[in-house]
């Protein structure tokens, strides 16, 4: 079958192609509420901000708003930076202050002041950020273009090819209505033929639906679309999007970016620098699928109807003194009904709502922490509580399911500027995600909501990254880990997708094969123009079964992730 995703993507342009060109330096406040992606680098910047005490920073529920994201730039002394985290500072500026690039005084990077020589005659690049861009007192959108090629070897040594095209736009109405919109379709080739039941053919599965039977490629696209609105500290969004929950860089425990996006509605409300409280309900889809009933069609055809599967989750952070922050959060995943009025009511007690509904449900919790105790030094732990016996609590007891964090970010250490080294370590205990009924497995399609790793399993990260110039990054990281893996004979906990057996009564942690992967990688980015960017990757692995050297090449546009 012919896939036109980008062509019916152009539907929405009639927003945003408007013949009459016209300017005003009045701001479209309603652009402010709109969701800043989780793994945009702005994150990084703000965060190290906040260590080099050049503002407060909190981060820990996001995506924040464009909003909260532009205050926290505006607040940052320019007289307290380098000269390349100046030029850093101007750069996110213009991404997220649309009066930034219409005032002729503000300092801009010479990539902007170029385009907006080149494509003064046409309507490109007019405000020298955008592709394209209309605004008026009352309205303002900008559209931009998403391009992605990446060759790359896996750990087989097979060549792999990925490709993503799309769009991305966003428009603000009046001060109370903004929508955002960024799709990108995805083409993998190198490891087919790609068979109906090969989908862990795939070089990195954090995908939804996946077209396979198509010979020796196969296909998958990514949706992120928001409807938001700002009502005073209150905040209303409706959508597609992801969320990560809690202070790491290498992952979350509740909620991450690791699972695709998935359609939800969101509240939120601020007090600043008090506390901020979240709460989201969305629908998210089992994998292996639970059919809810099946039928054959009059034309023969096999008609599969898949069970409903749904995930709430509220979390409270809260900020008592200055450089601490501190983050409760609860959530709960359940299926084969339609929604629970329990489960949506943002203020309940999920553990005790699903004792009501019979105690078939998914609740969890999580706790984290985030401390500033000197200069350039933050330091943060969470917990993630699955299930748990306290009178059982030390024991290799299958029912207390525990996953940990704890980490350190040091910005310039000993002296030496433009560095960041971020030293972490997790563990999740057997059986972590896991759930008797599959409905409630902790994920969504074929990867965890939280984190990265698959139960049984522990791995130390340490990354240190340079940033000499604003478009320009190079990083070394090293990634030792170890996984106990299920066998034939042994129900190890290290499957998400396999409960314990109905009698198991312990499960040692690491128990099982045990499989050690130790991963040293070298990463350089460059930026030939703002948004253009060019990556190399080399990475050398090595595990049980032998070592890997592999490498990767990546080129894109206004590609910060897939």
């Amino acid at each position: 079958m012919k896939r036109f995703p980008l062509i019916l993507s152009l539907i929405h342009l009639p927003f945003l192609i408007i013949v009459e060109t016209s300017f005003s330096s009045e701001h479209v406040s309603s652009l402010d509420a709109l969701p800043v992606a989780v793994y945009h680098p702005v994150y990084n910047f703000l965060e190290r901000g906040e260590n080099q005490g050049w503002l407060i920073f909190h981060g820990g529920s996001k995506p924040l708003t464009r909003g909260e994201i532009l205050r926290c730039l505006k607040s940052i002394p320019s007289d307290q930076l380098t000269a390349g985290e100046k030029k850093q500072l101007a750069r996110w500026r213009q991404e997220f202050d649309p009066d930034y690039l219409t005032n002729p005084f503000n300092p801009a990077s010479n990539i902007f002041r170029a385009r907006k020589n080149i494509w003064q005659n046409f309507p490109f690049y007019r405000d020298g950020y955008n592709l394209y861009n209309y605004q008026t007192e009352s309205f303002y959108a900008a559209v931009n273009p998403i391009l992605y090629w990446d060759f790359l070897t896996d750990s087989t040594g097979e060549l792999i090819t990925r490709r993503s095209n799309g769009l991305n736009f966003i428009a603000g109405f009046s001060d109370k209505l903004a929508l955002s919109f960024d799709f990108r379709d995805n083409l993998e080739t190198g490891r087919g033929p790609y068979n109906s039941d090969d989908r862990d053919k795939l070089y990195s599965d954090h995908a939804g639906y996946v077209t396979l039977n198509q010979g020796d490629v196969c296909y998958y696209d990514f949706t992120r679309a928001v409807l938001a609105s700002d009502w005073g500290n209150l905040r209303l969004q409706f959508g597609r999007n992801d969320f990560a929950w809690g202070p790491a860089r290498s992952g979350h425990l509740m909620m991450s970016n690791n699972p695709p996006p998935f359609d939800f509605l969101s509240l939120r409300y601020d007090k600043e620098n008090i506390f901020r409280f979240t709460f989201i309900t969305g629908k998210i889809y089992p994998y292996p699928e639970v059919p809810a009933s099946e039928e054959t069609t009059n034309a023969g055809l096999l008609r599969r109807i898949i069970a409903n599967k749904f995930l709430s989750a509220h979390r409270l952070e809260i900020y008592p003194l200055k450089g601490i922050e501190i983050g409760l959060a609860e959530s709960v995943i359940y299926g084969e009904r339609s929604m629970e009025p329990a489960y949506l009511n943002p203020i309940n007690l999920y553990y005790s709502a699903q004792h009501n509904l019979g105690d078939m449900d998914n609740v969890a919790w999580s706790g984290d922490i985030e401390v500033h105790p000197l200069p350039h030094l933050r330091l943060y732990g969470e917990l993630f509580i699955d299930d748990m016996r306290t009178g059982k609590l030390g024991s290799d007891y299958i029912g207390n399911k525990f996953a940990y964090l704890a980490g350190a970010g040091i910005s310039d250490p000993l002296n030496i500027p433009d560095i960041d080294l971020t030293i972490e370590y997790a563990r999740l205990d057997p059986f972590v995600y896991t759930h008797i009924y599959q409905i409630n497995t902790y994920k969504n399609w074929n990867s965890s909501l939280g984190y990265w790793l698959p139960p049984n399993s522990e791995a130390l990260l340490i990354d240190l990254t340079w940033q000499p110039y604003y478009t320009f990054t190079a990083g070394l990281s090293a990634e030792i880990a170890r996984h106990g893996e299920n066998t034939d004979a042994v129900n190890a906990g290290g499957d998400i997708d396999t409960p314990p057996d109905y009698q198991q009564m312990t499960a040692p942690f690491l128990a099982g094969h045990r499989i050690y992967t130790n991963l040293y990688q070298f990463i350089c980015r460059w930026e030939p123009l703002e948004d253009y960017s060019l990556t190399g990757r080399l990475k050398w692995r090595k595990f049980t079964e032998g070592e890997q050297l592999e490498w990767q090449f990546t080129f894109g546009v206004n590609v910060w992730q897939l």
